[in-house]
């Protein structure tokens, strides 16, 4: 078995991981990696993408953090009710659209993700480095 193809996609989601690496974050990168992954190992498979989409939005809503994991969870949920329709569809154009769609799904969720990372540490260095640390140690004193 050769390893899984280093798309951007993947290497996107490599590049975000220092920021989501603690408690419902990692969590929810995890999944959203994990069915990447699984994807990958399931080739044009949509009812093995269903049982993904399924278990990994399980995951990422077992213990909803926030907006942020209710989104990725949600994309989840779209997702398998595309795989779904998929499924019963003719499959006219042969996965064409099916194969966008999901693509698209899959980077909005890297997109919340991004988002969610890039908005806890900005909040993190704007109190470590920012001029209202100095407020903080002075309320200390008081």
């Amino acid at each position: 078995m050769d390893w899984p193809e280093l798309t951007p996609w993947k290497l996107a989601m490599l590049v975000i991981l220092p920021l989501l690496t603690r408690g419902p974050k990692l969590r929810a990168w995890l999944a959203v990696f994990a069915s990447a992954v699984l994807a990958w190992l399931f080739p044009l498979s949509p009812s093995a993408y269903l049982l993904i989409d399924l278990a990994c939005g399980a995951l990422v809503l077992a213990k909803p953090a926030g907006v942020a994991q209710k989104s990725i969870g949600t994309v989840f949920a779209i997702m398998a009710i595309i795989d779904a329709g998929y499924l019963l569809s003719p499959q006219a154009d042969h996965g064409i659209l099916y194969y966008w769609i999901m693509l698209i799904l899959g980077w909005v969720q890297f997109a919340v993700l991004a988002a969610w990372g890039s908005y806890d540490a900005g909040t993190y260095l704007s109190r470590r480095f920012g001029p209202a640390r100095r407020a903080v140690a002075s309320g200390a004193d008081i």
